[in-house]
């Protein structure tokens, strides 16, 4: 009886053990996510707002250039500005289709990819063990 009961409070703590390992595991392993997408956040961050300065500062030059063109500034920046209601209503029309469809594929390869790193990590720790 004592034997048995031996085994049990062995395997409550063998439990225990396992339950503390895997939440040492998941802390871990969201920490690794975020981290990563906090890294790709600032990476992509920082090269969209150098895309924008570069987007501002052209069109700005665009615009002193087309008007110095036509003789008229204003005429330059109501080109400069046509352009991009065109280009607006060109994205807002086929969004769908161009950003949105893409972006999804994206985010879930990008998933996938994790998930199924993480899952490869286990299976390596797993055979070591």
């Amino acid at each position: 009886m004592n034997e048995q009961k031996e085994k049990l409070m062995q395997l409550v703590n063998d439990l225990k053990e396992y339950i503390n390992v895997r939440l040492k595991i998941l802390t871990l392993t969201i920490c690794e996510v975020s981290s990563k997408v906090l890294a790709s956040l600032i990476a992509n961050g920082s090269m969209l707002l150098f895309i924008f300065l570069f987007l501002i500062f052209g069109s700005i030059a665009a615009g002193f250039g087309l008007g110095e063109w036509l003789g008229s500034t204003a005429s330059g920046f109501a080109i400069i500005a046509g352009f991009y209601l065109l280009l607006a209503l060109i994205i807002q029309f086929s969004k769908a289709k161009l950003i949105e469809k893409p972006l999804v594929n994206t985010f879930i390869k990008l998933f996938l990819k994790n998930l199924s790193d993480n899952s490869e990590n286990k299976e390596n720790e797993d055979e070591k063990n």
